[in-house]
């Protein structure tokens, strides 16, 4: 149980940058806030990793089976697929990391100042869309958690 004290934030809204590299515990702090905070997203869509592994001795090895899967307090949890974002933006390499010009970054202080996506924001998703459009897979592949583990 979360008691409240007098340090605590009382965030009205999380803004999380997020990539496909974001998981597991990155994923668990996003899908655990949702039922609390009002949670936006800004950069890539997650990679989908919503459980975890014990490390167990057997026959001179380690082995690290899926032992346990993470829900929030509303019973959410399957996000294999990764958290999609309210504002899509490619990382920016062109800028050092912190740089308020870095496109990521950016976005998410633009998201902050305004309420909403950038223009820039809304044109990746448009190409992004585009993207989807013009190339069709012949079956639906699984990406993210679910493709590391071959859950075809």
């Amino acid at each position: 149980r979360f008691e409240n004290r007098a340090q605590a934030l009382s965030l009205p809204r999380v803004i999380i940058i997020t990539s496909r590299a974001s998981a597991s515990s990155s994923e668990l702090v996003i899908n655990g806030l949702k039922p609390l905070v009002p949670v936006t997203l800004i950069g890539r869509r997650t990679y989908g990793k919503p459980v975890g592994q014990y490390g167990f001795n057997f026959c001179e090895k380690v082995v690290f089976p899926v032992s346990f899967k993470s829900v929030n307090s509303l019973g959410d949890g399957d996000f294999y697929n990764g958290f999609v974002t309210d504002c899509p933006m490619r990382d920016g390499f062109n800028r050092p990391l912190g740089h308020r010009k870095e496109a990521m970054l950016s976005e998410a202080i633009y998201y902050l100042e305004n309420g909403v996506c950038s223009p820039d924001s809304e044109s990746e998703r448009k190409l992004s869309a585009q993207r989807k459009l013009s190339f069709i897979e012949p079956t639906a592949h699984p990406i993210g958690f679910e493709h590391l583990i071959n859950a075809w």
